[in-house]
């Protein structure tokens, strides 16, 4: 836009567009927000606005200041008060085209009533107020209602006041089923069972509706309806993004948002935990979790990739999205330069950056740092096991501190015992050290089948393995707390017992040191695993006989083992054929005597020398240091440890618990083993952290003036003495001066609710989004959110009990003139159901919903050849149980290619944050829910259902259809369209025989094909009706 200069002023076209006196007095008073800025920053702002780089002629329309005072030789753009004066209004009121404001190949010239509106504003002062969501909400006084009008709390004193100023009236209360079916999809999104829509229907107690409010919002499917909303917030998904898009375990943050919400917890803490939980004092491993909000951001993991350059984007997504989600703003448009609309600079948008550019991921191919999380039922059960395990270490340290001991033997006379010879030949004794279970701490890396089927060598069970025809099989295990001690000269043993009637053709024991490669092979030479003839794989000879247990011996040197070396990891294998496997071990030299068992002092010796005597690796590391070398802990670990498993005088007092706790060991880290790990956040060290620079034009390759964390100007400042970290940021967002973040999340609320929020672009709460229909309303319900802890299922409860929410959505023809789109909320909302919920409420209706809570991510059917995805062979499988009918928030979701059908009913690939779903109406929707698999089961379910529970007769079961489908009983010409289909195809299908068996399905019996195939016609039908996939 060229410089403004002064121009002739166009006396006739100004004349044109003004009013007279008594016209402008009938006009309603100019306001700003509403009237004037959005011209400004429709028409202006692009080349007069907040961002320096594209401003011309030096000229901020943005701001008072910029129009109101001269500029050098230039003079003020608007004289306030004084429109005549203005050089605004003459440039874009002018009729030479080389004048006019803006130039005409832009084609957004004013007409005469926005420069009229601009005149008034003008000659009315040119006020610049703050922009209204800028500014703290407070509450003002409900309007008072006429007497007799239907106002059940505040909420319809607002709306009342509000329609009655544009001479509309609420409708009267939707019926009783109506409104059963829209609190149970509101609230749970699921339709209501018949036989709670009657019992409702029934009730005639005066509280009957908010007792029912009170069920659903304490339903266990509260959460996951509410989650679903979140998560296209929190763009979750299973999987990394980008090309590639390869699985990522996230679920447990998706369980994790359900529990919240199914909870109530605070909005405040909800949002503390998701952006900081990991920074709180003494954080959980539940707040940790939480902070899979943000690790929700995409992984590039394709091979020749710069990770810094992704790391940098997922940072820039993270300040998008906390920016978008809470505070309802399009930070993002100031990532490259100066918020063309909002003041909103380029050097803010990294100070914001700043507060999350300290986190330790980076965008790795292992998703570094994770968090081991397993479910509720086995993580409840891991918490009572560590607690259990707790106790009894108490328990030993009290029977320990009771102990006193003195070691009879001195250093000097420790050394000659320890080392002393035997005057004869050596004697060699067997270490047991698998019998019964495995040893302590070791954890298995496959199951151990312990049985007593197969008898036994010795003990009470032993290790039953069936080879299965031609395959190998095996039990592993590794790490065990003490390593088995073994030398040349020694001999490993294992006794097995070969079924004579399915013998194998090769068993196979190996053994880990460092490694697996240590093996010793009986029979035939089939399991491939290294290197014939050497100790990686030494052949020991024939199959021992089947029919008898036999102790299997190879010598230590024959599998590698000529030193002194620790085992810790066992594996018993076969090829085929069944065998029992039992007491394993070393036999191997043992002591001259027996003293290590009451002095301490050589028992040590012995431990260190390698002298027959083992000990877990770390004991045996610290019996190498001196005693003026070793800590206090290392002296109290070996001396405990000597206590309570070895001395002969008070191993025995501790035998119980010691074995209590080694049976809860196992079983600690066996379900340590099965967690899952989830990417988490997690602060750098101070010696770690970044230099955060403005990058220009949003480039990672253009870093230019250091920033440090902070907040835009035009917001209040973070509160005084915490530190510029994301915990802080967070505390700010919910802290009591921020003028969006209750606001924004009571708006997203509304929305579910209504259809359009209270300010219709909920996504843009800035300069170019949309002003409240309803400005009192939302910021008394902002204030109201807070001060009632920010509780969502109690904000839920008040709009809900409202005599606004319980309209009837029906619309009368003035209605429809007046206020088409049902802005002043005279009307029932009615809009159609999110894709989620079509999905659930089918599944639901017919009987086939699983209703299984929380766990990975399921695969119901989806159409063949969807995921062909370059460099990836993943597949999508689909489950054939049970889970192919749970709730959609449970489907496995694939950036790159998510779920079809769902797809198709507006829901978003989830790669970035979408707060607002934007309602299609296309054939593709009809032809999903005609023809998807997921709906043709349900329809066949549905039919099954309405001959089982509908009655004896054709209308019996009609009337009952459609009752299920719509919660309310058909009229008269409903019921006989309804009978009608189910006849006409009834006929149809008694011929078309092919067709009524596809219908019916294969598990129909021929007799009941018929039948069946009609009514899944009819139920097909019914799930496609305007009423079932809308809510009204």
């Amino acid at each position: 836009m060229c410089d403004l200069r002064p121009a002739i002023v166009i006396t006739i076209l100004l004349a044109a567009v003004s009013q007279t006196p008594a016209a402008a007095a009938t006009l309603p008073a100019v306001d700003f927000g509403r009237d004037v800025l959005p011209l400004l920053a429709n028409r202006c702002f692009g080349c007069h606005g907040p961002d320096p780089a594209v401003r011309k002629a030096d000229l901020r329309l943005d701001r008072r200041d910029g129009v109101v005072r001269a500029r050098g030789r230039r003079p003020a753009v608007i004289v306030p008060d004084d429109p005549d004066a203005s050089l605004l209004l003459e440039r874009v009121a002018a009729a030479d085209p080389a004048e006019r404001m803006p130039p005409p190949e832009h084609d957004v010239a004013l007409d005469a009533a926005e420069v009229d509106t601009l005149r008034r504003w003008i000659a009315g002062g040119a006020s610049y107020p703050t922009h209204w969501s800028f500014i703290a909400p407070v509450a003002s006084e409900p309007p008072v209602v006429a007497t007799g009008a239907r106002a059940n709390n505040a909420i319809d004193a607002f709306v009342l006041a509000a329609a009655g100023r544009h001479g509309l009236t609420p409708s009267p209360p939707a019926s009783r089923s109506a409104l059963i079916r829209r609190l149970s999809l509101d609230l749970t999104g699921l339709p209501p069972a018949p036989d709670a829509v009657q019992r409702f229907i029934a009730d005639a107690s005066p509280d009957a509706y908010e007792r029912l409010v009170d069920e659903l919002l304490a339903s266990p499917h509260f959460g996951e309806r509410w989650a679903q909303v979140w998560l296209d917030h929190a763009r979750y998904a299973d999987t990394r993004g980008y090309e590639a898009d390869r699985r990522r375990t996230m679920w447990p943050y998706r369980d994790w948002v359900i529990r919240a919400f199914d909870a109530d917890m605070p909005f405040d803490r909800f949002t503390v935990e998701q952006l900081a939980g990991d920074l709180l004092p003494g954080a959980t491993d539940d707040q940790r979790l939480a902070t899979a909000f943000h690790r929700n951001t995409m992984t590039n993991d394709e091979g020749g990739t710069d990770d810094e350059e992704f790391r940098v984007a997922a940072v820039i997504d993270r300040v998008n999205t906390t920016m978008q989600t809470w505070m309802g703003l399009s930070a993002g448009c100031a990532q490259c330069h100066a918020h063309k609309y909002d003041p909103l600079s380029h050097e803010e948008y990294y100070q914001l950056f700043a507060f999350f550019n300290q986190t330790a991921d980076a965008d790795r191919g292992d998703e570094r740092p994770t968090l081991a999380v397993l479910d509720a039922n086995d993580a409840a059960t891991l918490a009572r096991h560590r607690v259990e395990r707790a106790r009894i270490a108490d328990e030993m340290n009290e029977l320990l501190a009771r102990v006193a001991y003195v070691d009879p033997v001195s250093e000097a006379e420790a050394n000659a015992i320890a080392t002393a010879e035997p005057s004869g030949p050596r004697a060699r004794a067997d270490r047991v050290w698998i019998d019964d279970e495995i040893p302590a701490g070791a954890r298995p890396e496959s199951p151990w089948p312990w049985s007593d089927a197969g008898g036994v060598a010795a003990g009470t069970r032993a290790v039953h393995q069936i080879g299965g025809g031609d395959r190998t099989v095996q039990s592993v295990f590794r790490h065990a707390a003490t390593p088995l001690l073994v030398r040349g000269g020694d001999t490993l043993f294992v006794h097995v017992f070969l079924d004579p009637s399915d013998p194998p053709r090769q068993v196979m024991v190996q053994f880990h040191a460092d490694n697996w490669e240590h093996r010793v092979y009986w029979g035939e030479s089939i399991v491939p695993w290294g290197e014939e003839g050497t100790v990686s794989r030494h052949p020991a000879g024939a199959l021992p006989p089947a029919g008898a247990w036999v102790r299997l011996e190879v010598e230590a040197a024959a599998v590698g083992f000529d030193a002194l070396t620790g085992i810790d990891g066992w594996a018993l294998t076969q090829h085929g054929g069944t065998v029992t496997w039992d007491r394993a071990g070393v036999r191997a030299a043992v002591t001259p005597d027996d003293r290590h068992l009451r002095s301490q002092r050589v028992w040590e010796h012995r431990v260190r020398d390698g002298l027959g005597v083992t000990a877990p690796t770390a004991i045996r590391a610290i019996t190498t240091l001196a005693d003026d070398q070793r800590t206090p802990e290392q002296r109290a670990e070996v001396r405990r440890h000597y206590l309570t498993r070895v001395c002969h005088l008070t191993a025995p007092l501790l035998r119980g618990p010691l074995g209590r706790a080694e049976t809860l060991d196992r079983t600690i880290a066996g379900l340590e083993a099965a967690a899952v790990r989830v990417p988490v956040l997690e602060e750098l060290p101070e010696a770690s952290r970044r230099v955060t620079r403005v990058l220009e034009r949003g480039s990672f390759l253009a870093p230019g003036a250091v920033v440090s964390p902070d907040v835009p100007a035009v917001f209040p400042p973070l509160p005084e003495g915490g530190p510029p970290d994301r915990l802080t940021l967070a505390r700010w967002l919910v802290g009591p001066d921020n003028p969006l973040t209750a606001r924004v999340h009571v708006n997203r609320i509304w929305e579910q609710l209504f259809g359009t929020g209270l300010v219709e672009t909920t996504e843009d709460f800035g300069i170019q989004g949309a002003l409240p229909s309803h400005p009192a309303l939302l910021d008394w319900l902002a204030v109201r959110f807070v001060e009632d802890g920010w509780s969502t299922k109690r904000l839920l409860r008040l709009i809900v009990m409202s005599a606004t929410y319980r309209q009837s959505s029906a619309v009368t023809e003035t209605q429809r003139r007046r206020d088409p789109r049902n802005r002043r909320l005279t009307r029932g909302p009615r809009f159609r159901l999110p894709a989620e919920t079509i999905r659930d409420q089918a599944l639901a209706l017919s009987g086939l919903l699983n209703r299984t809570r929380f766990g990975p991510p399921v695969f119901p059917p989806q159409p063949e050849g969807i995921w062909q995805v370059i460099y990836s062979n993943d597949r999508w499988t689909t489950d054939e149980d049970a889970n192919r009918h749970r709730r959609a928030v449970y489907t496995f979701w694939r950036r790159t290619s998510a779920y079809p059908s769902m797809v198709t009913f507006d829901a978003p690939s989830r790669e970035i944050c979408l707060t607002r779903r934007i309602r299609t109406n296309t054939p593709l929707q009809a032809l999903v829910t005609l023809n998807d698999p997921a709906f043709v089961e349900a329809a066949n379910a549905m039919a099954q259902r309405i001959v089982r529970e509908g009655g004896t007769n054709a209308r019996a079961r009609a009337s009952y259809a459609f009752r299920l489908a719509t919660a309310r009983p058909p009229s008269e010409a409903e019921l006989a369209a309804v009978l009608s289909l189910y006849l006409e195809e009834s006929a149809r299908l008694r011929v078309d025989e092919t067709s009524a068996a596809l219908l019916a399905g294969e598990d129909c019996p021929p007799r009941f094909r018929v039948v069946r195939a009609a009514w899944t016609v009819v139920s097909n039908v019914l799930l496609n009706l305007d009423e079932v996939l809308t809510k009204g």
